[in-house]
């Protein structure tokens, strides 16, 4: 639920600002504070409790959507996204850190329930445009609430780790890893006896630099990596940056207007964001370049597709669409499920929250290179005959 506001933004970004401004400017605005959040508050968010995280991020959340709901102005709308964006970016890094207290499936069960969040969200905002013909603020007022569920899920369903108390979690969670704590022998980090670690909230802040440091190689660069040039840069280029010129003469497709294109797009990248996000104990891949190279040729596929429409038929685009979202969802979670196995126990909530800035840096990259495509690529469809995107 933590990563719903974030999808509905997303799915919504065309019915926010319209056709001629660039949906790369709502992707910058809906990752750029999270980043932020992600960069600094690893080094000092043991000082929060849990309980009070939760409380704000689901409160903000809700505030957010609510906020671009009664919008007067995309200035006005922007301000909302950057603080559902923030918001999104405490709660994911939250929950991952609080995984850490469990067994080291639950990150794969976080990781399935942001993918659900996401086909959730995507696909309430798609039924409620497109479907149901409500407005947009009707549709944000009715989502608004869901981020409440966030506070239900940690107050009332969530069980306290290995037998902890509340007041255990709240004040320090080493005393749970400690219970928890087993040697990973493949761990590049295990080299040391877990019982001569010091815990993060005993580290200075140059300590903590100095682990965030020895995570950079194994964890945060293969993500920037596969964000950068390849899966999450890739991905969310295509979803800002290509997906809104991706546009078919209506006769030919089963929508009413042009914009339930992109909405439509969104709603199956989330879909297949979920299965692949869902299926890290059946498939586990180490090697994260895979994904990554096929992600960049897909980008190039779809990038000659939205210059010389080469793809006759929109229902095999909608196979690659869901192909993207396999293919980013996988990458995902397979590089935080490997941090569960091989950092040891002790370090293991700490790094489950630095490691998450490597991925939004990678669709912050997105944002700034879907500001450019997607006017270029809807240039280009003018200048030869296919004027949709102007009109969308």
């Amino acid at each position: 639920i933590n990563n719903l506001a974030y999808v509905v933004i997303l799915s919504a970004a065309l019915d926010i600002v319209g056709p001629h401004v660039p949906k790369g400017t709502v992707l910058l605005a809906n990752i750029i504070p999270s980043l932020i959040v992600k960069l600094t508050l690893p080094y000092v968010i043991h000082r929060i409790p849990y309980s009070v995280r939760i409380v704000i991020c689901s409160l903000s959340s809700l505030l957010a959507m609510q906020i671009i709901a009664w919008s007067p102005s995309i200035s006005v709308s922007m301000s909302g996204i950057v603080l559902a964006s923030a918001s999104s970016g405490l709660g994911e890094m939250t929950w991952l850190m609080l995984t850490s207290l469990y067994h080291p499936l639950s990150v794969s069960a976080f990781a399935s329930g942001t993918g659900a969040a996401g086909v959730l969200g995507a696909v309430s905002f798609l039924a409620m445009t497109s479907l149901f013909g409500w407005s947009m603020r009707v549709s944000l007022i009715i989502l608004s609430s869901l981020p409440l569920i966030m506070a239900l899920a940690y107050f009332v369903v969530l069980r306290s780790p290995h037998g902890h108390t509340d007041e255990d979690v709240e004040s320090n969670v080493d005393d749970a890893a400690d219970n928890n704590a087993e040697k990973d022998e493949h761990a590049s980090l295990a080299s040391t006896d877990e019982a001569d670690l010091k815990p993060p909230s005993e580290m200075t802040l140059k300590e903590k630099l100095i682990l965030s440091r020895s995570l950079l190689v194994p964890y945060m660069l293969p993500p920037m990596l596969t964000a950068i040039p390849s899966v999450l840069c890739s991905e969310y280029t295509i979803n800002q940056g290509v997906a809104p010129t991706l546009l078919y003469p209506l006769e030919k497709t089963p929508f009413r207007e042009l914009r339930d294109h992109y909405v439509t797009y969104q709603a199956l990248y989330q879909v297949g964001v979920f299965i692949s996000r869902s299926s890290v104990t059946l498939v586990t891949i180490r090697r994260l370049w895979i994904p990554s190279m096929m992600q960049v040729v897909l980008l190039g596929m779809l990038v000659l597709h939205a210059l010389y429409f080469w793809i006759g038929n929109i229902w095999p685009l909608f196979m690659l669409i869901l192909v993207e979202g396999l293919l980013g969802g996988a990458t995902y979670v397979n590089c935080y499920y490997q941090i569960t196995k091989n950092v040891p126990s002790t370090y293991r909530e700490f790094s489950l929250g630095a490691v998450g800035a490597a991925d939004s840096l990678g669709i912050a990259s997105a944002g700034l290179i879907s500001l450019w495509v997607e006017g270029a690529l809807c240039q280009w469809q003018q200048a030869h005959g296919r004027p949709w995107c102007a009109s969308v």
